[in-house]
């Protein structure tokens, strides 16, 4: 049972680094865009789908599609974020939003420049889509013990990788019971990040459960990495700004 849990799903779309609206929860209080969190620990390993000789060239290639995507948004280059990002925001499609379509691109930057690539440690790939991910940072002592892990998104069409998404708190946290021991609370964090397919979209996301039951919330399945056979998995679907025709 998801009890007193608030899980974590700060997404940052593209050049649009604000909370998508309906779906998104509070990240925790105490990070801000001027500290690098700490994303690494002990981790469960995601699974690559198809792990072959190429991860580490794959891995490669998508990092330096984020780090110029990186560079990009700090330099607030608009033209050059859109020839690297797989989607750009209304506001930055938008000629008279120029002085919005910059603050999404700082924002983005302060988030973008916390991830550094020795951190990157794991990879989930097809021929459609990229991630990669960090180990789980586990913070257990306090009133809110936590669970989370870095996560960038891409999409790719052959040797063509463009950057999605980031995710710098994907996680849980949970709110600790009055003398409840951390092996107890440790568990409920473990079954708060469950993710049974290994698509990077917790369970408890995909069955629209707890505080993730918020409006708008459509319900995957957490035992298929692609739900709706459409060859996007779940949590890549989940990041699109509306359906990709391929």
């Amino acid at each position: 049972m998801i009890k007193k849990i608030i899980i974590l799903l700060l997404i940052i779309l593209g050049v649009v680094a604000y909370l998508k609206s309906e779906k998104d929860v509070s990240p925790i209080s105490t990070y801000n865009a001027t500290t690098t969190p700490t994303i690494t620990g002990t981790s469960t390993p995601i699974n690559k789908p198809t792990p072959t000789k190429d991860d580490n060239s794959i891995r490669n290639s998508a990092w330096k599609v984020f780090e110029a995507y990186t560079l990009a948004v700090q330099a607030k280059n608009i033209e050059e974020v859109k020839q690297l990002s797989y989607q750009i925001s209304e506001a930055c499609l938008d000629q008279n939003k120029v002085n919005e379509c910059e603050e999404r691109m700082a924002t983005a930057y302060n988030f973008a420049k916390q991830f550094k690539y020795e951190d990157m440690k794991y990879i989930a790939y097809d021929d459609k889509q990229i991630i990669l991910s960090g180990d789980y940072f586990e913070s257990l002592d306090g009133t809110s013990p936590s669970f989370v892990r870095g996560v960038l998104y891409f999409i790719r069409d052959g040797s063509n990788i463009k950057f999605l998404s980031l995710n710098p708190f994907l996680g849980a946290i949970v709110i600790r019971e009055e003398n409840e021991a951390t092996s107890t609370v440790r568990d409920r964090l473990l079954d708060a990040t469950e993710d049974q397919d290994l698509d990077y979209q917790l369970d408890v996301f995909e069955k629209c459960v707890g505080m993730s039951a918020l409006p708008g919330c459509v319900q995957t399945d957490p035992e298929k990495r692609d739900t709706d056979g459409d060859g996007w998995w779940d949590s890549i679907e989940s990041l699109f700004y509306k359906q990709p025709t391929q």
